[in-house]
């Protein structure tokens, strides 16, 4: 075992890099840079401060609060000097656990801004985890919601801090910890303790674009969590759009996503992608579809991003109820194959641009810029390889979520990722899979995030989920 295999998380934060030639070839093409997203937001603060960078709808029947790049830089900086004033110095680790709120995308930009790493937390992890995931971070800092997703971590967290020597601080979102129960939880306020903070601006300090920044934990198709790490210059690719991907004229399209921020493909299009592309995202905390159409409709939305459940679920709530839809350009199904019948009516009531983009190793066609290397496998069926795929977007490293024992990571293997799948031929220029090598982590980890999948209309080979084993449904063809 080598000493990298042998470190703890928060030495391999430190440790791992990317393959040097694959960073070179990544850098020529302009897939990676070396500015960051502070360099993004102060920028854009600068030359369009009054432009909208975010709309977040909050609960079923709330209100929208906009935020412009301005707005957002201001806030940034602020919670930048609250975490400053508890403690928080480059490289340490904050663990985020919130909704889908304006105060997330905040809180991870000013992380950015001292060069914390950022670990994200589903809202709705359970106390085991989410002490495990604390634990093996050595996450200074707990920033979570009084209430998300129905629950309340507040009372949890506060009895599994004396188990945590590294962790210093809780900070809570909301109204748990006014008066009597700030006694009880041993908890800071959010906007008391970071939002108004008063003290002096830090100067900006962020992580070098090809060093960890963000830590997400996913259980995978067999229930063993794995941490994934990925760099600015990773989610820079994820982000980064071509032309054709805008919404007219060569400009980038404003986005929705219907998917937590506390998961890179939230995080990736509600943070990252107004940084990058000057063009706001329009996200929702609670998942109702009558709530994401009302909002879609009432910002003009040009380009949604949503499972197979929700795009069904959002074209029956459309042809029962037709909201003005005429900003919509294209709607990008993350998940499962659609069928003939829930396929034909997104077309028919939402948008008729529908398209396969599905995260992780992605079955079917790789965008450009995405390697394939399909190796034999022992034991295997005549036909049947083992497939690795590495491109710009792909993870930095891999660990085990319980003991922080590095699993893979990009330097060691050339930047190939061993997707773990078995795949053949479909004799239309794509791959079909077949079966699964060993158990491996399924789509929750997005070690690779979806830019990594070509976004092919549905008449295309379909694009199939690592997650999700047998063959799209030929319904979902077109004719």
């Amino acid at each position: 075992m080598t000493a990298l295999q042998e470190a703890t998380v928060r030495e391999l934060l430190t440790t791992v890099c990317p393959d040097a030639g694959a960073a070179a070839s990544y850098r020529a093409s302009g897939l990676w840079r070396d500015t960051t997203f502070t360099d993004d937001l102060r920028r854009l603060a600068r030359e369009i401060p009054h432009a909208v960078a975010l709309v977040n709808r909050r609960g079923r029947h709330g209100r929208e609060e906009i935020l412009t790049f301005q707005q957002l830089a201001d806030r940034t900086g602020r919670i930048a000097a609250g975490l400053r004033a508890l403690g928080v110095r480059r490289g340490d680790v904050v663990a985020v656990q919130l909704p889908c709120w304006w105060e997330t995308a905040v809180l991870t930009l000013a992380c950015d801004r001292l060069g914390a790493v950022t670990a994200l937390l589903l809202p709705d992890t359970g106390p085991r985890e989410l002490e495990r995931a604390l634990a093996v971070t050595g996450a200074c800092i707990l920033v979570l919601a009084d209430v998300a997703e129905g629950a309340s971590g507040v009372e949890a967290a506060a009895s599994m801090a004396g188990r945590l020597p590294a962790l210093r601080h809780r900070v809570v979102l909301g109204g748990a910890v006014a008066g009597g129960a700030a006694v009880a939880t041993r908890a800071l306020d959010f906007t008391t303790s970071l939002l108004r903070c008063t003290d002096p601006l830090p100067d900006p300090t962020p992580l070098h674009p090809d060093a960890v920044s963000l830590v997400t934990f996913a259980s995978g198709i067999t229930g063993t969590v794995t941490g994934v790490m990925h760099t600015p210059n990773t989610l820079h690719a994820a982000v980064a759009a071509p032309a054709h991907h805008g919404g007219g004229g060569g400009r980038a399209a404003s986005q929705a996503v219907a998917s937590s921020q506390s998961h890179v493909l939230g995080h990736v299009r509600n943070t990252l992608h107004p940084l990058v592309n000057r063009a706001p995202a329009h996200y929702a905390d609670v998942w109702d579809a009558s709530v994401f159409l009302d909002m879609l409709a009432r910002n003009r939305t040009e380009r949604i991003f949503a499972s197979a459940r929700q795009l069904t679920q959002l074209a029956a709530e459309q042809h029962q109820r037709p909201r003005p839809l005429n900003g919509l350009r294209m709607v990008v199904n993350t998940s499962m194959p659609l069928s003939r019948e829930p396929a034909s009516l997104i077309r028919d009531v939402l948008c008729s641009r529908l398209v396969n983009s599905w995260g992780t190793t992605g079955i079917g066609r790789a965008r450009t810029g995405v390697e394939l290397r399909l190796d034999a496998e022992p034991g295997a069926p005549a036909g049947v390889s083992r497939l690795f795929v590495r491109s710009a977007s792909t993870c930095l490293a891999t660990f085990e979520g319980d003991s922080g024992r590095l699993r893979w990571d990009s330097a060691g293997t050339g930047g190939w990722f061993d997707t773990g799948d078995l795949v053949t031929q479909d004799g239309r220029d794509g791959l079909r899979l077949v079966g699964r090598a060993a158990d491996h982590v399924g789509s929750g980890a997005w070690m690779v995030p979806a830019r990594d999948v070509e976004e092919e209309p549905l008449g295309s080979p379909a694009v199939q989920d690592a997650a999700v084993i047998g063959h799209p449904d030929p319904a979902a063809q077109d004719d």
